[in-house]
């Protein structure tokens, strides 16, 4: 830092003039970021910012001539007058390099590609994005099928989209996901945020930053994406567009419908902008879906003694966004942001479940047993969860003659509730059965004593059950950067400082949870209806999986809320149980501050520093005193941790050629543990017969990281890249999983997570991406995307001493391929995507250790640009129905098959 304050001392006494301008894309006027702007003759360059101007406050005071450089567009040159006064505001129009038979289509597929790879060629780290161009491809807003395009990077599937993120083999809880960089909160207490809640409408881009800087936050192991809205002040002219489709989902037999509208303009002379973004999706989905538990004895011989069939329901969902920015340029050197956004989702979930339980078995081969006294339970769900999202900011931004400054102040509110929750259980006793799992996935289930299950006589009351809990996440930042860039036109250096401090809080509540068991004398059987879904698992070569006798979740709740309350009994002390483990909190400070600078030595650009970061952790949890499983006092316990940690890093980016780059970079980050998981607190899921408990001794872990690569951008637009990474890991989290013998909960399968002793992840990335627009006449419209990424992650868990074994989530390769052909006024692209297996849970030994299968997925989507105005799509995603399929020790033993089908969406963009 002390050599930099010297550099920047080392000025000359010339006066000095300035320029100032704005350059912007002559297709469509819209100004265009990371324009690197050259004085002729000369080292000083600049390069624009999200509104597409520059300024030069050291130029001779003289006539000079600029020069415009951003791959995919022809280079601008252009003389200007310099002046000791200030300038007036030069606009530049470049154009992209495509020819006249290309058309309109493939001139979007540059600039929007061309504005991806610009970012990545003038970051000072290591850095993917996606444009605003390959969102738009997005189907329901879903940010995270669009970005798994991105080398090194795949989305854990919530539901049936791709929505936290895993970033070079490392589960969503070891990164980051900002919006315009404030942390986004998540309702579920803990760090696995994902990307679902954010819609894609109002996006520039999105960046995945692999090699974070000291003035970003550093809990980012594996890496952090941060959504880039988009702001009115990058706009040339007004904005209006309307969205309205609809999807056809093929397995639910259903249509989905959305609608949005984009409005953004300005006022004042350019002064006053604001962007507005609404969307609506009505979301009819669901899934098929089959989980199987087995025992496994001591000769890794596993007996199947559980086999759950679930239709998961989604009738009447809505999905809500909205985004909004207002800009006001107060002086022409100082803007004020203000910005909010709102997320919304009302699921309807109506689920049919049946469990067969296969008793006590004998004549066991690998392919099936017969059982005696077993039973089914039949389980319906009647579940209305409701989630929101609020984030609020407001920022300042100040340029002085040779530095910026901005301040944000951020709220950020997440809450999920459960106001109609309802679980009714009914069995049928006394069942002798066999299995045969020569199909694996397709289990063949055989009644062999008689009993009818289509016999409502059979049936007996169970239990009903309120377990969903609401929980509520609130956070607010505070933070500010000041940057100062040295007058020294050789070796441009700049020094930077800043601090951020944020404090979260995290409620979870449950009073109104409970058992209750039915007391009347009404039957089984007189809550019974008949269902019958044809079209369930029609993926597996047997008949039909579910009997069609199903309880009646409707009857039940008029009797329970209505009609008889009095013949429901409360199991208190399994309620109570439930309600004390529910009910926690807790608060986290994060204090950190930075210093940072970098300079330009010839071809070399070199940044580091060091940012510090101060935790205070303090939760709240009842302590439970049990005999003979009985509740005897609850107690409140407070539980505090405290850490300061210490991040240095550098960034080195070399220029070879001009367009081949060399990077390296060497770093420090950090990742907290999840912050519920640091909380004795136990969560009993009856459904899937699985509990988790929290681990009170979870510490922090650091990563010291080690990233070099190289980067070639081709002519006229297009990009090879090789990157190597090595991560040096101090402690990291996994979660245990160990099957329960005797007591209330034999067979469950109990999750706690752990720290494991220490490990390393090494990685290859290769991506090659091509506009081929060089090629003659139709041709010229091909284009395509390729990238293969190689990880391998070894890890010392407790449980497993003397084995080296994959961390958690990490998939061993990555595959990704897109072929783009844009003609005139069409526009299509074939997309596919594999993910490798990966390692979900370990055991005490191989057979017991967890996966989830490699899964490729192939989408088609293509649209037609009729003329200005109107735009029509048709998007085919997952063609091949791939299903995600998890198995325990190998794929013969699949633990859960879940189909999503496919679905095509189709619809309309209008512009005004």
């Amino acid at each position: 830092m002390a050599a930099l304050l010297s550099i920047g001392s080392l000025t000359g006494a010339e006066a000095y003039a300035g320029i100032r301008g704005r350059v912007v894309n002559a297709m469509n006027g819209d100004a265009i970021a990371n324009v690197r702007v050259k004085i002729d003759g000369t080292e000083l360059y600049a390069l624009t910012n999200e509104e597409g101007r520059f300024a030069f406050s050291n130029v001779p005071d003289s006539e000079v001539t600029l020069v415009t450089r951003y791959l995919g567009f022809e280079n601008r040159s252009i003389p200007v007058q310099s002046s000791s006064e200030t300038s007036d505001l030069i606009t530049i129009a470049i154009e992209p390099k495509v020819t006249d038979l290309e058309g309109f289509v493939v001139k979007k597929q540059v600039s929007g590609q061309a504005q991806a790879l610009n970012l990545q060629r003038t970051a000072e780290n290591i850095k993917s994005v996606v444009s605003s161009e390959d969102l738009a491809r997005a189907r329901d807003g879903s940010i995270g099928e669009a970005l798994q395009v991105l080398p090194g990077f795949y989305a854990e599937i919530s539901t049936h989209q791709p929505s936290r993120i895993v970033v070079r083999g490392l589960a969503s809880e070891f990164n980051s996901v900002t919006v315009d960089g404030i942390r986004m909160t998540n309702s579920g207490g803990d760090r696995r945020t994902g990307v679902g809640t954010a819609s894609v409408e109002n996006l520039s881009r999105v960046e995945m930053v692999k090699a974070v800087t000291p003035d970003m936050e550093g809990d980012a192991i594996g890496g952090s994406v941060n959504l880039v809205n988009r702001r009115a002040f990058e706009l040339q002219s007004r904005l209006l567009e309307l969205n309205i489709g609809g999807a056809f989902n093929h397995q639910q037999q259903n249509f989905d419908q959305n609608f949005g509208i984009t409005y953004g303009d300005q006022f004042f002379e350019g002064r006053l902008g604001m962007m507005h973004t609404f969307n609506f999706y009505g979301s009819d989905r669901g899934y098929h879906d089959t989980t199987l538990s087995y025992s496994v004895d001591s000769d890794d011989q596993y007996r199947m003694t559980v086999y759950r069939l679930k239709d998961r329901i989604e009738d009447g969902t809505k999905k809500l966004s909205y985004n909004g920015s207002l800009d006001f340029q107060l002086t022409p050197d100082t803007v004020v942001t203000l910005r909010g956004s709102y997320f919304y989702n009302y699921r309807k979930l109506k689920d049919y479940d049946i469990y067969y339980r296969t008793g006590t078995l004998s004549n066991i081969t690998p392919e099936g047993a017969e059982g005696v006294d077993g039973r089914l339970d039949y389980y319906r769900h009647y579940r209305f969860p409701v989630s929101d999202t609020k984030i609020g900011s407001i920022k300042i931004e100040h340029e002085f003659e040779n530095a910026q400054f901005d301040a944000t102040a951020s709220y950020s509110k997440s809450a999920n509730r459960y106001p109609r929750t309802f679980y009714v259980y009914s069995r049928v006793n006394g069942v002798d059965m066999t299995y045969d799992r020569s199909e694996p996935w397709f289990p063949q289930i055989d009644i062999t004593n008689g009993v009818d299950l289509e016999d409502p006589a059979n049936h007996s009351h169970d239990r009903v059950q309120r377990t969903q809990q609401p929980s509520e996440d609130v956070e607010y930042t505070v933070s500010a950067n000041y940057r100062y860039n040295f007058q020294n036109e050789r070796l441009d250096p700049y020094f930077k400082t800043g601090f951020r401090f944020k404090t979260r809080d995290h409620d979870r509540s449950g009073d109104y949870l409970g058992r209750w068991n039915y007391t009347g004398d009404k039957p089984a059987g007189d809550f019974s209806i008949i269902y019958d879904n044809p079209r369930y698992l029609s993926q597996s070569p047997g008949s039909d999986l579910q009997p069609n006798l199903h309880m009646d979740v409707e009857a039940f709740r008029r009797e329970f809320y209505e009609l008889n309350p009095e013949d429901f009994l409360r199991d208190d002390n399994w309620s109570d149980i439930l309600i004390a483990n529910s009910n926690n909190s807790y608060q986290e400070d994060v204090l950190a501050g930075y210093v940072m600078g970098g300079a330009t030595f010839n071809r070399m650009r070199l940044m580091g520093g060091v940012r510090v970061e101060e935790t205070d952790f303090e939760g709240t949890a009842n302590e439970l005193e049990l005999v003979d499983g009985e509740l005897v006092a609850v107690t409140p316990r407070t539980y505090t941790s405290s850490y300061r940690n210490a991040l240095p890093g550098v960034h080195l980016t070399y220029e070879l050629k001009d367009d081949l780059l060399l990077r390296a970079s060497a770093n420090r980050t950090m990742a907290r543990p999840n912050n519920r998981s640091q909380l004795p607190v136990r969560s009993i899921d009856d459904e899937n017969q699985k509990i988790s408990d929290g681990n009170p001794d979870l510490r922090v872990t650091e990563s010291d990281n080690i990233d070099l690569g190289l980067e070639y951008y081709l002519e006229p637009l297009g990009q090879i890249s090789l990157g190597l990474f090595h991560k040096n890991i101090d402690g990291f989290y996994f979660n245990s999983t160990q099957p329960i013998e005797g007591g209330e909960y034999d067979g469950y399968m109990l999750t706690r997570p752990g720290m494991g002793d220490g490990g390393k992840l090494r990685g290859l990335e290769f991506q090659y991406q091509q506009q081929l627009s060089f090629l003659p006449g139709h041709l010229s419209g091909l284009g395509f995307l390729t990238n293969l990424s190689l990880i391998d992650a070894s890890g010392s868990y407790p449980n497993r001493p003397g084995e080296d074994l994959p961390f958690i989530g990490t998939a061993k390769e990555l595959f990704n391929a897109q072929l783009t052909y844009g003609i005139g006024d069409l526009d299509v692209r074939l997309a596919v995507n594999r993910i490798g297996d990966r390692l979900s849970s370990v055991g005490s030994r191989a057979a017991l250790d967890g996966y989830e299968q490699a899964r490729t997925t192939v989408d088609l989507l293509a649209s037609y640009r009729m003329n200005e105005r109107f735009t029509y799509y048709l998007d085919w995603k997952n063609i091949t129905d791939e299903p995600m399929v998890q198995y325990l020790g190998s794929r013969d033993n699949p633990t859960r098959v879940r189909f999503f089908d496919w679905a095509i969406n189709a619809g309309v963009k209008i512009k005004f």
